[in-house]
């Protein structure tokens, strides 16, 4: 009986497609990833008549919709093809300077699509998904841990299983929990202990006659950014702010030990949505701190910059 396969040399190909649902190549665009969880699914249902079988049992189905889609994470880098999966998050990347570069990620009214392939383990079997489009996602970081970006994606479809592409990597230099020393709100600096930013796209399934298969997904409600945090308790002065309903920016920024690496993040015109700090230990108390981000104007309720060497936001 052979081995089963493992799930050791996993890799993630990425490319930006030109037309949603028009697969593209991967090339050399390869993520060192640590989850893959896209599929495609056939969902079924029963005939709707009362002469089934003479047991009472099924007898027909038939085909509703095909559904493709699922998660990835991988450790954040300050450069390297992650800057696609950012840009299909937010929605827009502009860049400017020179050496050093700045790349910066706004939310956009239509978000980019990908074509996304997963090779599966020691298998050497991949999967491609074409018309992948960003559902919701967290960037998290706690302490002793590489900050990890999670996506879950809506994809339009998904290729049959074959032989996978070749990875090849980048060396970019991890964004790392001690490179972030505080979070600022209110004009007041703050250390956390982790903090995740949840973005939540609310992306909606087109289903049309003619089609298993959904049309091109756009926006079935309001996006929203939240920021939590778990901060150690030193003080009621964020307890205050809620109860005052106080609004602002929150803002923090990972410094990479290689310049001019960096990540700067600002949750715009943020309130306190929730300070949570029960007192139910003898050891010290935390407190529980959510934030929701509020579009400004034109500008959308989260940026992101990043600045590095690299002249193309997803080169590195």
């Amino acid at each position: 009986m052979a081995v089963p396969f493992s799930g050791y040399g996993m890799a993630i190909g990425v490319g930006k497609e030109t037309t949603w649902g028009t697969a593209v190549a991967r090339g050399t665009n390869w993520l060192r990833a640590a989850k893959w969880s896209l599929a495609r699914q056939q969902i079924r249902e029963t005939i709707a008549h009362l002469t089934h079988g003479d047991a009472g049992d099924v007898q027909e189905e038939f085909s509703v919709r095909e559904e493709a889609g699922g998660g990835i994470s991988f450790p954040l880098r300050y450069v390297g093809v992650q800057g696609l999966i950012l840009e299909a998050i937010f929605g827009l990347v502009a860049t400017t300077g020179a050496s050093p570069y700045v790349h910066t990620y706004t939310m956009a009214s239509t978000l980019p699509s990908l074509t996304l392939e997963g090779r599966r383990g020691n298998s050497v079997i991949s999967e491609v998904f074409e018309g992948c489009k960003g559902k919701s996602a967290v960037l998290s970081c706690s302490v002793g841990e590489v900050a990890t970006l999670g996506v879950d994606f809506m994809a339009q479809t998904g290729a049959v299983r074959g032989a996978s592409g070749t990875p090849a990597y980048g060396a970019g230099e991890p964004v790392a929990f001690h490179q972030m020393p505080t979070v600022t709100f209110n004009s007041v600096a703050y250390t956390v202990k982790s903090y995740s930013l949840e973005f939540a796209n609310e992306l909606g399934r087109v289903d049309e006659l003619g089609s298993l298969t959904t049309a091109e997904p756009g926006f079935s409600g309001l996006r929203t950014v939240r920021l939590k945090a778990t901060l150690a308790y030193r003080s009621d002065t964020l307890y205050v702010a809620q109860n005052a309903l106080t609004s602002g920016d929150v803002t923090w920024t990972h410094t990479g030990a290689t310049s001019p690496n960096s990540l700067a993040l600002t949750l715009k015109a943020a309130t306190l949505q929730s300070v949570s700090d029960p007192v139910e230990t003898a050891g010290y108390l935390e407190q529980q701190v959510e934030w929701l981000g509020h579009a400004a104007g034109a500008v959308g309720s989260c940026i992101a910059v990043v600045t590095n060497g690299q002249s193309a936001h997803s080169a590195g």
